[in-house]
Order: C-alpha cells, then sequence, then structure tokens
C-alpha cells in the first residue's frame, strides 16, 4: 500500500465509525441499518462527485457508461447491512412476478458459485442476479463494491472480462474510490462488531439468498444467526481482490 494511503485509510475508518456510532447509538434495528446505509451512500457519492471533477482537470476520465455491464459479471463482496437495505429495495419497487424471478436468479447463481474457492470466484464470470438487459435493476440501492468500482479504461474491463485468468490483462481502477469505500465499510462493521454483530463479507448472492428465505431473516442476523449460505472471508483472503486492481 503506498505511504500516503495510511493516513487517507485511517481517516475514512473513522468516519464510518462514527457515522454508525451516531445513527446506531440507540438502537440497532434493520431500519436504523438502513438509514445508515442510505447516508453512507449519500456520503460516497458525493466525495466520487468531487473525485471524478478532480480527475478531469488532470485531463482523466471515469470510462464506466450505462449498459457496458463488463463489471456486472465477476464476484460481488457485500455484508449483510449491505444486503438488507437492497431487500427494502426490492420488497418496495418490485412486483410479485420480478422478485419471483430474482429468487431463481439468485439460486441459480449461488449454486453456481457456493462450491468455489474465494480464487475461483474471482476468476468466474456469470451476470449479477440484478443485472438485467446489461442494466443493474438496484442501481440506486447497488452496494459499496459497486460504487466504488472506477474504471480508467473501458478495454481494460474489456479484456479482463475476455481473459479472466490473465494476471496481465485487469480493469485498470482508481485507487483513491476503493480506499475510501472499503475504509468506510470496514470502520462501521468495526462498530457492529463492538455490539456482537456478525458482519461478515460474502458474496451477493449468498447474501440476498439468506435475506430473501425468510421475513424474519434481519432479526435472526442481528440475534447473532451466522448460517450464511457463504463461508466468512478473511482480511487474507479478500487482499486477493488486490490482483484486479491497478493504482492511478
Amino acid at each position: 500500500m503506498p505511504e500516503n494511503y495510511k493516513e487517507i485509510d485511517n481517516i475514512f475508518f473513522t468516519d464510518g465509525y462514527q457515522l454508525a456510532e451516531s445513527i446506531l447509538k440507540d438502537f440497532i434495528s434493520p431500519g436504523s441499518l438502513s438509514r445508515l446505509t442510505e447516508l453512507l451512500y449519500i456520503n460516497i457519492d458525493g466525495l466520487l462527485e468531487d473525485f471524478e471533477s478532480r480527475i478531469k482537470l488532470e485531463n482523466k476520465k471515469i470510462d464506466c457508461k450505462e449498459s457496458c455491464h463488463w463489471c456486472c459479471t465477476q464476484a460481488v463482496f457485500i455484508n449483510p447491512r449491505e444486503a438488507l437495505y437492497i431487500l427494502k429495495y426490492v420488497r418496495s419497487n418490485f412486483n410479485d412476478e420480478e422478485l419471483s424471478e430474482l429468487k431463481s436468479r439468485v439460486s441459480k447463481k449461488q449454486k453456481n458459485t457456493k462450491d468455489l474457492s474465494l480464487k475461483e470466484q474471482l476468476t468466474h464470470k456469470a451476470d449479477c442476479p440484478f443485472l438485467k438487459d446489461r442494466i443493474c435493476s438496484i442501481y440506486s440501492v447497488r452496494p459499496m463494491a459497486c460504487r466504488i468500482y472506477l474504471s480508467m479504461s473501458l478495454a481494460s474491463c474489456k479484456a479482463n472480462y475476455n481473459n479472466p485468468e490473465s494476471e496481465k490483462k485487469f480493469a485498470k481502477l482508481y485507487d483513491f474510490p476503493l480506499h475510501a469505500g472499503r475504509m468506510l465499510n470496514e470502520g462501521i462493521a468495526s462498530y457492529l462488531r463492538e455490539k456482537n454483530i456478525y458482519v461478515p463479507a460474502i458474496n451477493i448472492e449468498s447474501g440476498m439468498k439468506y435475506f430473501l428465505q425468510s421475513d424474519n431473516s434481519a432479526e435472526l442476523w442481528l440475534k447473532g444467526d451466522k448460517k450464511f449460505p457463504s463461508p466468512e472471508y478473511t482480511t487474507e483472503d479478500l487482499a486477493e481482490l488486490k490482483r484486479f486492481e491497478i493504482n492511478e
């Protein structure tokens, strides 16, 4: 990690922790967690707008385009709080048929990835359950991992898609958003762990499968249930994600 990121990471970790403390100090519930996640995304979106303005002054660009979808076929890692936020959205905005189709797509992808190692998941290409006609059906509530995945080069995303196992053909991503988003999330996770809330890193299909399975899944998780259909990835495991990144 570049030396200058140590201080930046500490700042964003603290920001995430303090945001969680301010929202959750009185009561931790699905509702308060949704409010926390909403505020977190407002903050990160504002930060990313400022970041885009800065890089434009440097004659750089974010080469992500609507419906390009190349990153929507790879592993997406979330936490239960984010899965709950998505669940709230789909229950309010998807009709019965759409919800049934979503459950089917979630189950299908989870079945295909549940026995893969983390390394195998990182090279496995299959549509996200929320991708429909090359458009994200939950874009406004997409998880942090999607928000901070900002490419310098659309060509590099296509190359990674077509050569997933190559260590030379990877998406060229901006480093600052990755650090900011991850450390904000980790600050929140640290606060929740202090309150004995289980906060695993899981792939999106496993998280959604868990919360879609019953109406009381959220309450079970907050009471300590750890039966997610996916292993919890360690910090060392998730370091494998670094091979997909390049410093700006």
